[in-house]
Parts: C-alpha cells; sequence; structure tokens
C-alpha cells in the first residue's frame, strides 16, 4: 500500500529576510575642520518593506549612530582634523529587512580664519619704533597658535601667535609712507592667510 504524509508548515517558521541598500549623502563641499559634518543615511528594499532600527556611521576612528525614522536618518559625525576620511555606514537589519553597509569619501579642510592688523599708531617719526597688533579668530580652533611675519619694504619681523594674539615692534624707519604686509602661517587645523592695506606713516 502506499501511504501519503502531508507535513504542515510550523507556525514559527522563518521567512528570508528581503535584501537591503543604502544611499549615503556625505557633503560634496569641503567640511571645515572643528565642524560637524551632516551625513544623511536612506536604507531602501526593493521589495518596499520600510527598514526600522538604527543605523551607525563612522569615520576617522569615530562612530555615532541614529535610528531610522521612514528609513531614513541625519547624523552629524563628530569634528574631524583635515585630511580625507572614508565614511561607513552600517545597518543591522530588522525583523524583515537584511543587514547593509555602503562607504562614501568626506574631505575636510583647515579652518579659515580672520585676521585683523591693528597699529595703536599709524603715524610715528623716525626715532619711533611702530608697534603691529594682530588677531587671528578661527571658528572652531579656541585658542590659535602660529607665527606672524610682518613685512615692510624688505624689513621683516616674526612674531609667535598665543591665545589668537601676537604684537610685533617694527625697526626705525625713515620717513615715508609705509604698507604694511602680515603673513600668518596657520597651523595643523587653521589655514594661513595674508593681510595687506594697512598703511603706516613716518614722519621726520
Amino acid at each position: 500500500p502506499v501511504i501519503t504524509v502531508s507535513v504542515a508548515p510550523a507556525d514559527d517558521a522563518v521567512s528570508p529576510k528581503v535584501s537591503a541598500g543604502i544611499v549615503l549623502d556625505v557633503p560634496t563641499a569641503k567640511v571645515r575642520a572643528g565642524a560637524q559634518a551632516a551625513v544623511g543615511v536612506a536604507v531602501h528594499s526593493p521589495a518596499g518593506a520600510i527598514p526600522t532600527g538604527a543605523v551607525v556611521v563612522s569615520a576617522g576612528g569615530k562612530s555615532v549612530s541614529g535610528t531610522l525614522v521612514g528609513g531614513a536618518a541625519t547624523v552629524r559625525l563628530p569634528a574631524l582634523p583635515p585630511g580625507t576620511y572614508d565614511v561607513s555606514a552600517s545597518y543591522g537589519g530588522d525583523g524583515t529587512v537584511g543587514a547593509a553597509t555602503a562607504t562614501a569619501k568626506l574631505r575636510v579642510a583647515k579652518i579659515s580664519p580672520a585676521v585683523t592688523v591693528v597699529l595703536p599708531k599709524s603715524k610715528v617719526t623716525t626715532s619711533q619704533r611702530a608697534v603691529v597688533r594682530v588677531k587671528v579668530v578661527a571658528k572652531g580652533a579656541s585658542r590659535p597658535g602660529g607665527t606672524i611675519t610682518v613685512s615692510v619694504r624688505g624689513k621683516k619681523v616674526k612674531g609667535t601667535v598665543k591665545a589668537g594674539k601676537a604684537t610685533v615692534r617694527l625697526p626705525k624707519l625713515a620717513a615715508g609712507n609705509y604698507t604694511v604686509k602680515v603673513v600668518y602661517s596657520g597651523t595643523s587645523l587653521i589655514d594661513k592667510r595674508t593681510r595687506n592695506g594697512v598703511t603706516l606713516k613716518v614722519t621726520r
């Protein structure tokens, strides 16, 4: 005799998870050091399922997580020093959608500083040494350092920037009008900058 056996699927049988992909929205323009880059993450599934759960975004050895809402999340990376970084996004999946990863490039540039040059006395005599004061402000760098080089018709004087400020004294000059040029060296985080246009008048 032939015996036919029918087996019904168990109620707790696990259905395979649907595949997923990640779209990373990383700033194409350079992000300045000291700023937190906003990275958009969109997890999608060809099957039409809306992914839920968390994503982890990493760059430069630092990681931050975000919660998906409607399959998307925006996270802000911690501030990174200048350089080019691989940004990776990792999604661990949920009960329906499988895990996925993606990578992109992020470029971080040096901070662009504002350099102010002030002459306490814009008019001095040939027997006096003019004073030049320089202030450096760089958003994201609380106490800028570096050096400055002050030039007047080929004569150069160097100074050290401490906590964003530097003061130098020029050598005695012959009578005439002079344009004071200041070159700020920058640092590993702050870009260099040149300032011209400050006029010094020397009289007899």
